[in-house]
């Protein structure tokens, strides 16, 4: 494929690769790199794109680039990010394989620009090239002779590995204390590549003679105590050495400023639905459950919208009882929720707003296709303020899975005065005809010259007259 003319990137998934005009590089960077470094960076592309790719994440300003480009860059900075906060690098160095999250496989897929080869992108391309990015960094580390941390560091500063310290939280069973944390440090022999997490406490003992590497291991917690007054009350009584049970308004400043500890080299490990935020409120609206009376784009299709709890349906009882919580963390049918109260109050303004629409009457397949594309809009409320998911129902669904499967049309007969054999494939875009006609919508068969558009013309035709007794076509 040819990219002498191309201003843009082209994906073109030769070995799931991608091929790049050298002015792509030089003329989209609003970056005022240097000369030397786009020559070097168009360099390693020729020599290897997998190399490019992995240099061209340590970029940071992206001002200006095309999207395709930022795409591209987006990926490679991704992987960097896990790179930096993944445990015990030092430990693993080249071992270290980084795999694509569902969250960051989400973000990918919903980033994708409109190139070509676009319809190629999807998790199995995503996981490859997080798998090549691993082996280009295995390579470079195995061959760098200070730590990780001053390999990224080299490339760009921001880039800063997390530390030895961790904080968990976790769930237990105390009315009062319904939370447990403690603070721990990885420890291990680098020849093996195993790290083991012991008590934070063990570390006074463990570095006891030996203070610069104690004051090492702590930078990350100092560095917090600063921005965090939380934590800074924690280190200054010395409760932070020690395992702690935490009120659900202690747990909830805890999850509150997770933020704030990894950006200061900590890591984590918390429960998965606030991660997840798998307990949450949302606003689910179904539209087309049963088959209208009328077809076409004038169909009406019935409207319903219900509040979730998670995957559990809430009446509206209980959300207004949800919201008489005081904000923080509450356990709301045996699941720890968070108590946002604006969050709550936009939610169900959003609800009531549903239910109005849904008592004016039924709604044309016109404006489900609008509530799918911007329910916000729709509903009349702001952008990224409610969890709204919108789903057709089961007789709407059955439509879209027909439209954009013509397979899974049922065969229609032929009427009795068509005198022709119509081939497999004429016979189903006989049936995609039929069955578009059925709707009320229009269509239009796009069969190469030759193939018989027009005998699965005449087969509607007649189809017609026999059926619906005589009308007048033109055929022209």
């Amino acid at each position: 494929m040819d990219t002498t003319t191309s201003r843009e990137l082209i994906v073109c998934f030769l070995d799931h690769g991608f091929r790049l005009d050298y002015n792509d590089i030089q003329s989209k960077s609003a970056v005022r790199v240097d000369r030397k470094f786009e020559d070097d960076l168009y360099q390693k592309y020729l020599h290897n794109p997998d190399m490019m790719l992995f240099y061209f994440g340590f970029i940071e300003q992206t001002e200006n680039w095309s999207s395709s480009i930022a795409f591209l860059h987006s990926i490679a900075a991704k992987f960097l990010q896990r790179v930096s906060k993944t445990p015990d690098l030092e430990a693993s160095r080249e071992h270290t394989v980084i795999q694509p999250t569902e969250e960051e496989i989400t973000q990918i897929l919903d980033s994708v620009p409109f190139v070509l080869g676009m319809e190629f992108i999807d998790t199995n391309w995503i996981e490859d090239i997080y798998l090549r990015l691993s082996q280009i960094f295995a390579g470079e580390i195995q061959a760098y002779d200070g730590t990780v941390a001053d390999f990224l560091l080299e490339h760009n500063s921001k880039l800063n590995i997390v530390g030895r310290v961790f904080f968990h939280l976790v769930e237990s069973k105390a009315d009062t204390y319904p939370f447990a944390f403690m603070a721990t440090y990885s420890t291990g022999n680098q020849n093996t590549k195993k790290a083991t997490h012991t008590p934070l406490k063990n570390a006074l003992l463990e570095y006891e003679d030996q203070q610069d590497m104690l004051l090492k291991l702590l930078s990350t917690v100092s560095k917090t105590a600063q921005k965090s007054d939380f934590i800074s009350n924690l280190v200054e009584s010395g409760e932070l050495f020690s395992p702690l049970k935490f009120t659900s308004k202690e747990a909830h400043t805890f999850l509150k400023e997770i933020p704030i500890y990894e950006e200061c080299g900590i890591l984590c490990r918390i429960p998965d639905w606030w991660k997840k935020k798998s307990h949450s409120i949302k606003l689910a609206v179904k539209i087309g459950d049963r088959e209208p009376s009328r077809v076409g784009m004038d169909a009406l299709l019935n409207f319903n919208a219900q509040l979730f709890f998670g995957e559990d349906k809430i009446t509206e009882e209980e959300y207004r009882a949800l919201l008489a919580e005081t904000s923080g963390l509450a356990l709301f049918k045996g699941k720890w929720i968070e108590v946002d109260h604006e969050k709550l109050q936009s939610t169900l303004a959003a609800y009531e707003q549903a239910k109005r629409l849904e008592e004016q009457g039924e709604y044309s397949i016109a404006d489900a296709m609008r509530l799918q594309l911007s329910a916000s809009e729709f509903l009349g409320i702001e952008e990224d303020t409610v969890d709204v998911q919108v789903s057709n129902g089961h007789w709407l669904s059955s439509v879209t899975a027909k439209l954009t499967n013509p397979a899974l049309i049922d065969n229609s007969a032929l009427g009795d005065g068509f005198k022709a054999s119509l081939r497999s494939y004429q016979q189903k875009g006989f049936d995609w005809l039929k069955y578009m006609r059925d709707l009320r919508f229009g269509a239009c068969l796009a069969d190469d010259t030759g193939l018989g558009k027009t005998v699965q013309i005449i087969a509607l035709l007649e189809h017609l007259r026999t059926s619906q007794g005589d009308q007048q076509s033109l055929l022209t």
